[in-house]
């Protein structure tokens, strides 16, 4: 098995659960991405050149790199994440005749604008390449449907490799705080999570906002404003920090299924979210703990003040026979082993193999 992304930390947190199950069943699991060779936990790994949010010409040399891997390896399936590494591996994976599986973990479908409408014209020609795509969500299946095989398209139970840890549950911070978790980019719209605060702030004057994360490579970095209230951590615990927090705030547009907002559900942090296709899917499946506002700043603010009053802990442990780890990599793995079965019918199972990948 040969699992691709753009970028390394994707495959260290969304895959290596995955790339454990397999070897657990005698598979060989090789990493390829931009700084892959750092990762643990992979049989082999492979560094692509950097090609995440860059241009033609830096995707065409990522491009023969992977697949002169594949040619290297020549495994029995590629399993592919991210946008730039879905579009490049299928077709380098069918250029070297290998089945591939596009995981796709969001889309560029929302909200609509001329970058959406370029999505939907680089993969409508191409997504069938895959043997099977995997989604996220049901808006993005209802759109894969329409351009893949038949069939072909399954909708996973939660996004990378599910929670796959519950926080604490201590009783809430005696202060008004009000969390973000995650990328610190520009995409994520952080300004407006500011703005919306400071609104919520006339009415809560003590309410604090935490951002914790960084950037990853290629993102158009965001920086804290330096104003008082506001407080700034690098990467850490996200189940700790989940904890200390009585409400957790996202207002990312494009999102195919936030864990973030899944591990605070279930660990019983109210959320207040904007609408995206990721934060629909968890409200189609909850009843309580989450609020979906448009992308408004006066609404946001006063779903945030809501949550921040009525800030008492309900845990949902229960949700994570639905999105936890385990039934997440199970799912992936029965895609997964249903490919190979179809690929390798007739052949020795990979138990006889003297050398499976």
């Amino acid at each position: 098995m040969v699992f691709v992304a753009s970028i390394a930390p994707t495959l260290a947190h969304f895959v290596s659960p995955v790339a454990l199950a397999l070897q657990a069943q005698g598979w060989e699991a090789i990493a390829v991405a931009s700084g892959a060779g750092s990762l643990r936990g992979f049989d082999r790994a492979y560094d692509l050149p950097p090609f995440r949010r860059k241009g033609l010409w830096a995707h065409l040399v990522a491009f023969r790199a992977l697949r002169q891997v594949l040619l290297r390896e020549a495994p029995d399936v590629v399993h592919l994440h991210t946008p730039s590494a879905v579009a490049l591996g299928r077709l380098a994976a069918a250029s070297a005749g290998v089945p591939s599986i596009s995981v796709v973990h969001g889309t560029l479908l929302e909200p609509r604008s001329r970058r959406s409408a370029l999505f939907v014209l680089a993969e409508a020609p191409f997504a069938w390449i895959s043997s099977r795509t995997v989604v996220v969500n049901r808006d993005d299946a209802r759109f894969y449907r329409r351009i893949c095989r038949r069939g072909s398209v399954q909708q996973a139970p939660a996004g990378g490799a599910g929670v796959a840890v519950l926080a604490a549950g201590a009783s809430a911070p005696s202060s008004p705080n009000a969390l973000y978790l995650g990328r610190m980019a520009v995409d994520k719209n952080l300004d407006f999570l500011v703005e919306a605060w400071k609104e919520a702030r006339q009415r809560i004057p003590n309410l604090t906002l935490r951002f914790v994360g960084g950037s990853l490579e290629g993102d158009p970095a965001w920086t804290p404003p330096d104003l008082d209230g506001i407080e700034h951590e690098g990467w850490s615990d996200p189940s700790i920090e989940i904890d200390r927090a009585r409400v957790l705030v996202v207002a990312s547009r494009r999102e195919g299924f936030s864990l973030v907002v899944a591990e605070a559900i279930c660990a019983g942090i109210p959320v207040v979210a904007v609408e995206n296709r990721g934060t629909r899917e968890i409200a189609r499946q909850v009843q309580s703990g989450l609020t979906v506002v448009p992308f408004d700043t006066a609404r946001f603010a006063d779903a945030l003040v809501e949550a921040e009053h009525c800030h008492k802990r309900h845990p949902r442990p229960d949700l994570l026979a639905r999105w936890g780890t385990e039934a997440t990599v199970t799912f992936h793995l029965g895609v997964i082993i249903d490919c190979l079965e179809r690929r390798v019918a007739g052949e020795r199972r990979p138990a006889d193999r003297t050398r499976a990948s």
